[in-house]
């Protein structure tokens, strides 16, 4: 009607709140509600201060307007809980990302009202028929009872934060390792050589050249840790941070860059490109907590990784040329410019400084992102308790190799020495300068999809019984480089919990588990588990019992299947592969052949399965005087079914691969003891404890050749035993000794 008019109403820290029917003061579910001026009038007395922004609807189309984009968001969560399980992938992504933008825009229209507070305010109940009614409007979803709504100028528990942080790291290497000098390396290899019969490898006049650097490139003395690393690199850290929202939409943002410099000496030395050691990563993370409504949550979280590693050379490894090449080898550099390096003892691709300066660069990427999204939404107005549960989740990884690097021209001295002419030497000169590399290829990649969906029921009845249950499928997509490397995975499971009287507890878990891994006909297994546990310190007789505070016994039981494979390199162990040879059947007059021989692989397996593993568990937890924790666990577990060779049930006779086989059998038992005590004196809390393990393992089958020797078998004994042999001496006795020379 056309004296019908928006009302904006501020909130003071003077109200009464009454034991009515709730006025839901909220911003972004829902627009404002119209009433008459003496209804507002009554609204601003009551609230202690004056109505503002009149404005007048001339038409019952606008205020209809109004209502319908008032309940946007409540009839999309709404509706969502109860049709998204049938949408398309696609319809439900639209759903998920029109809801998104539906808060964001909201976030965006209130963010500037942040100089009050909002929150629930209830009205006198004379008042309550002069507003507008939500039920009203929605019969057929909200009948407990009237519910008004108006429109706030104010954002409710709204704040805004944005950190930045520097980080600057100067590195230094420490416990350097320390190597010889180039006349202590020819003193020692003179020393070699006495204890070998053998004559010296140098004169002693040249372990003085190597001494006092008269021939500086026929008799060099490089310390090449020093010429290659410096003492010092540098990281650098920065980070800044995005945090706010309010009572409907809470996020979180954080950018954070990493940058380092490693200890390479001479790392920019070239034009247009640089061979330091050098690492830089950049991660940008987002989390999102979004009320889509009061009974409808969801959250996002994103997570993205870029990296970058670059390295001198072809990833050359320049800490094991520093171990390998000695002070004595070659020079940096000869007289003509050339890298240090001859083709004869030590070669020019190991000097390390050539390496780290002149054979350019490597480069790595590593690409990732996971992103997950979860939405809650409670379903107590269909029956208390009930709720639906949605997750979904996406990972990818990828790492690509960029190499660079360059070869380059070396050239070195073959000396000799004699006594009267003194030193004498042969130029060498090996390796061929090329261009830099451009060659990529991709090192590694990965991706994985999981989705999940469920309804739960959570419910205490007569504050004696409760109940928990859980119905849920569960989807998994696995792909990563190679070959038949792709796994589709399917769980449907069922878990229910009863409570009685906080003193008995059953669990029971019944699991539906399907792989692609799997022979076809046996992709799905089921798997039951079963658990119960009674706190016996609830218990009446139990009162007297001061000194106990808790105490609890438990039991479980369960089935799990596995669908491990035979090895890593088998994917189709039900099917017969043939295999083509290198040796060739000949056919023609010039007898040869174009095509190889084809022959039968290792033998298909038959009457296969999957592993399966039965487990047993019991258990004791207790609290004693005050702060003493106990713990006591024991399990048995058999596993049978396991993949096995064959290989020992056969004889050569058979003359083919024998097929792997379901015939392992493995058990398994053990148990776990922990102790610990917890004090506190005033503000400290002390705490000291500590727990023992004790597990055993027996191979019971693996269907094992027989062994010429008891101690060569391996059934009866533990699981992944070490064998080897055992040191029983040289010798037998002074005899032997005394003979052997």
């Amino acid at each position: 009607p056309a004296d019908m008019i928006p009302v904006i109403v501020c909130k003071t820290d003077h109200i009464d709140w009454f034991k009515t029917p709730p006025f839901f003061f909220d911003r972004d579910l829902c627009s404002f509600a119209t009433v008459d001026q003496n209804t507002a009038s009554v609204i601003s007395q009551h609230q202690g201060c004056q109505p503002t922004s009149w404005k007048r609807h001339h038409t019952a189309a606008s205020k209809q307007t109004n209502i319908k984009h008032s309940f946007f968001l409540t009839l999309s969560s709404v509706s969502f809980s109860f049709v998204s399980s049938f949408f398309s992938t696609a319809a439900l992504s639209l759903l998920l990302f029109l809801v998104l933008i539906q808060m964001l825009l909201s976030f965006y229209r209130n963010k500037v009202h942040t100089d009050r507070s909002c929150g629930i305010l209830r009205l006198f109940p004379k008042d309550i028929p002069r507003f507008f009614q939500y039920e009203y409007i929605l019969p057929s979803l909200f009948q407990s009872y009237p519910q008004f709504f108006f429109r706030s100028c104010c954002s409710k528990s709204y704040s805004k934060e944005i950190r930045f942080t520097y980080d600057h790291v100067n590195n230094y290497m420490n416990r350097k390792p320390e190597f010889v000098d180039a006349s202590t390396y020819a003193q020692a290899y003179n020393e070699a050589c006495g204890y070998e019969g053998l004559s010296p490898r140098y004169a002693t006049k040249e372990v003085e050249y190597f001494r006092n650097g008269e021939y500086p490139y026929l008799y060099p003395n490089v310390n090449w840790l020093e010429e290659t690393f410096k003492n010092s690199g540098i990281s650098n850290k920065y980070t800044i941070e995005f945090r706010g929202g309010g009572s409907k939409f809470r996020y979180y943002s954080m950018l954070d860059l990493v940058t380092d410099r490693g200890f390479i000496k001479e790392g920019d030395m070239n034009d247009g490109y640089s061979t330091q050691n050098k690492y830089s990563r950049a991660n940008l993370r987002t989390n999102m907590d979004i009320d889509v409504s009061r009974t409808t949550k969801l959250k996002v979280n994103i997570l993205g990784t870029l990296s970058e590693s670059l390295r001198p050379g072809a990833s050359a490894n320049l800490w094991d040329m520093i171990y390998t090449v000695p002070a004595a080898a070659f020079p940096i550099k000869d007289e003509d410019g050339l890298w240090g390096g001859n083709n004869t003892t030590w070669l020019g691709t190991q000097n390390p400084v050539a390496q780290s300066q002149g054979a350019a660069y490597s480069k790595g990427h590593t690409r990732s992102l996971f992103a997950d999204i979860i939405l809650n939404q409670d379903l107590s107005a269909v029956t208390e308790g009930l709720g639906f549960n949605f997750r979904l989740a996406y990972d990818n990884y990828s790492s690509i190799w960029e190499d660079h690097s360059q070869a380059y021209r070396y050239g070195g001295y073959v000396v000799s020495y004699d006594e009267l002419t003194g030193p004498l030497y042969t130029r060498t000169t090996a390796g061929e300068p090329t261009e830099m590399g451009k060659s990529a290829s991709i090192n590694n990649w990965a991706r994985q999809f999981n989705f999940s969906g469920g309804f739960d029921y959570n419910r205490t009845f007569g504050d004696k019984h409760d109940v928990y249950s859980q119905l849920k499928w569960e989807y998994e997509y696995r792909d990563s480089y190679g070959l038949n490397t792709t796994i589709y995975r399917q769980n449907v499971s069922w878990f229910t919990h009863y409570g009685y009287d906080k003193r008995y507890f059953l669990d029971l878990a019944l699991v539906g588990s399907g792989s692609s891994l799997l022979a076809p006909g046996h992709k799905w297994a089921f798997s039951p588990t079963v658990s119960a546990a009674w706190v016996l310190s609830e218990e009446y007789f139990m009162n007297n019992a001061a000194w106990i505070d808790f105490l609890k016994l438990r039991a479980s039981f369960g089935i799990i299947n596995a669908d491990y494979l035979p090895a890593s390199d088998v994917y189709d162990y039900w099917d017969q592969i043939y295999t083509t040879t290198g040796t060739r059947y000949m056919f023609n007059s010039a007898y040869d052949s174009t095509f190889g021989t084809t022959e039968l692989g290792r033998l298909a397996s038959t009457n296969y399965t999957h592993e399966r593993g039965y487990k047993y568990n019991v258990g004791v937890d207790a609290t004693l005087f005050k702060g003493l924790n106990l713990s006591v666990d024991a399990y048995y577990q058999r596993r049978n079914n396991i993949w096995v060779s064959s290989e020992g049930k056969y004889t050569a006779v058979l003359g083919q691969t024998p097929p792997y086989e379901n015939a392992g059998v493995v058990d398994s038992w053990g148990g776990e003891f922990s102790l610990d005590y917890t004090k506190r004196i005033g503000d400290v809390v002390l705490n000291a404890g500590g727990s023992f393990n004790w597990n055993r393992s027996e191979i019971k089958e693996q269907l094992e050749e027989p062994r010429m020797y008891d101690n060569l078998v391996q059934t009866g004994h533990s699981l992944n035993q070490i064998y080897g042999l055992e040191a029983v001496g040289f010798f037998k006795d002074a005899d032997d000794i005394a003979n052997s020379l």
